[in-house]
Formats: structure tokens, sequence, C-alpha cells
């Protein structure tokens, strides 16, 4: 099977610099992403030249970008993972179906209004972009332990 180019818009902090929450959701998404056969990480923006870069040279690829519009241009990835703040979702997920990126791949929440999440859908929808969204916490601890409770 052929490879799939992945790209990355908004990296965060690197992960000695990062806060009590601990490393961005980039860095999680990118070690799923290694165990990947058919996946090749290419490509990332991020509005911080150091975290980019950071998370570039921990991936082992080169391209870096400050415009993730350019980076769509360029690069023409496959699949691109969303890392970013919640109000950013909706324009970047819109610009990356208009691009033709056929997956979307993008943090959660979706978007900051109801109508803003619409927008995200019909604008992947008229390009054919297929749209994920991260809910990995459903399975955790305290959230089965929730589901097992409202169940009983």
């Amino acid at each position: 099977m052929a490879q799939l180019k992945v790209a990355f818009i908004g990296t965060g902090r690197v992960p000695e610099k990062a806060g009590p929450l601990g490393y961005a959701m980039a860095y999680r998404h990118a070690d799923a992403y290694k165990l990947l056969e058919d996946v090749q990480m290419v490509a990332a923006a991020d509005i911080v030249e150091e975290n980019g870069r950071a998370f570039a040279d921990k991936y082992g690829f080169s391209d870096v970008f400050d415009d993730y519009n350019e980076m769509l241009a360029e690069v023409k990835p496959d699949i691109v993972s969303i890392c970013t703040w919640p109000h950013l979702h909706e324009r970047m997920v819109i610009d990356c179906a208009q691009a033709g990126v056929p997956a979307v791949h993008c943090e959660k929440p979706m978007a900051d209004t109801w109508g803003g999440a619409g927008r995200m859908v019909e604008a992947c929808r008229q390009s054919g972009t297929k749209l994920t969204f991260a809910h990995q916490r459903r399975y955790g601890k305290p959230f089965s332990l929730a589901k097992k409770m409202l169940d009983e």
C-alpha cells in the first residue's frame, strides 16, 4: 500500500516547555501515526517556528511552515491533523476541504458554535473530505465509570 502523507496544523509547545497539562495533542497524534506502517509524517505548520521545528525534528521530517495554507498547497497531504484551539477549527477544516485534503482529523471540541460545526460538515461533504474528531477520553476510567453509573 502507498504511504499516506500526514501533515499537522498546530504543534504546541516543545515537551520540555510544556505546562502542567503535559505536552501538546499534536505529539499524541504523531505517536499514534508512528504505529501505522502506511503513514509518513511530512510537514507541520505552527505560528511559533521553534515549536514546529522541535516537532519536525522529533518525528523525522523537515517541512515546517508558519502558514498552514501554504503547507496545504505545497505538500498536498492525504491527512491533516488539526491540533489547535477550538475557535480555530472551523476555518482550518474548511480551508483543508477547499484545498482538496482527502481526510482531516481534528481535535475536540469540533467547533465553538453549532453553526460553525455545520459549516465544517457542509464544506467537507461538498469536497468529499472525510472528517473525524479525537474523542479518545470516552474510554478513560472516569468516563467509563460515569457511563456505568448512568446505565445502572
